[in-house]
């Protein structure tokens, strides 16, 4: 299991120092968005969720860092529903 953690660690951590990034919790507004992209269905949860709860700009960042944090785990680019949904339970 860790060494899943470190290989997806190193999978984030190479990805988002292209954008001059770290952690993904650490990313500015800019950089969560450029490497936070996602799927077409996954863009419309993501719409309707915002629309639905009126989330502050903040919350939704704090979403898409988590999916994108999930996703990371899959080794993908793109966040997909599922990890989309994953993000939207889960976060406090």
């Amino acid at each position: 299991m860790s060494e899943e953690i470190n290989e997806a660690r190193e999978f984030k951590l190479n990805r988002n120092a292209k954008v001059g990034g770290g952690l993904n919790s650490r990313l500015n507004t800019q950089q969560t968005y450029e490497v936070c992209r996602k799927t077409k269905g996954a863009a419309s949860l993501f719409k309707e969720a915002v629309e639905t709860n009126c989330w502050s700009f903040r919350r939704q960042l704090k979403i898409l860092q988590l999916a994108r944090s999930i996703a990371d785990f899959k080794f993908v680019e793109q966040i997909d529903e599922y990890q989309l949904s994953k993000a939207i339970t889960w976060a406090p």
